[in-house]
């Protein structure tokens, strides 16, 4: 069973982004797509409320929403972003 914590450290570690990059005010463009990954797999993973995605993210709620929208639009247009969430998602399972 994945725990938020090893669906945090899976998505770091696939990805090379460190924690604290991933906790951080970095917006560069590897660890934004960490985050947004990392947000839709604890929001459909674990069922976590986007106030509690925040918490562990270090981010308001309203930017988890932001995420999640980024998310789909990025899978849906970016074949490589696309390619990196299905190899998260694969490594946390």
């Amino acid at each position: 069973m994945n725990t938020i914590k090893s669906i945090i450290h899976g998505v770091c570690q696939e990805l090379e982004v460190s924690e604290e990059q991933l906790k951080s005010k970095s917006r560069k463009r590897p660890i934004a797509e960490a985050r947004f990954i990392t947000s839709k797999l604890l929001r459909t993973k674990k069922k976590l409320p986007l106030k509690a995605i925040g918490r562990q993210l270090k981010r308001d709620h309203s930017t988890i929403i932001y995420h999640l929208n980024t998310f789909g639009n990025l899978y849906l247009t970016a074949p490589e972003f696309a390619e990196k969430f299905d190899r998260c998602s694969i490594a946390i399972n």
